[in-house]
């Protein structure tokens, strides 16, 4: 199975519904930064099929991962909301709908 290591993601061409998502990661110019991540969980490499479904399929995770737009995880739960969608407590922290807890930036 062909492999793609994190110093080759650049050449990487997506296809179909990651096509999107890696153009949004190129553009926000964070392309090294989903090399790290990549690198930190996929140590031995990821088959492009692998990345293909990870872009196209999490990409809220993805963009939560990288700081894009208003995509943000809770770390309690691990759900992903876009931060419209969070709820506030009476000290204007933002919430997690989900759980209930604090949403660390």
């Amino acid at each position: 199975m062909l492999k793609i290591y994190v110093d080759t993601t650049a050449n990487y061409k997506p296809w179909c519904g990651a096509v999107s998502t890696y153009e949004t990661i190129v553009e926000e110019d964070k392309l090294d930064d989903l090399d790290f991540l990549l690198k930190e969980l996929y140590p031995e490499g990821i088959s492009e099929s692998h990345l293909n479904d990870i872009l196209w399929f999490e990409s809220d995770w993805v963009f939560a991962q990288l700081g894009i737009g208003n995509m943000v995880e809770c770390g309690y739960c691990g759900e992903i909301f876009d931060e419209e969608d969070l709820d506030e407590d009476e000290d204007g922290e933002k919430l997690c709908p989900n759980c209930q807890h604090e949403i660390e930036y």
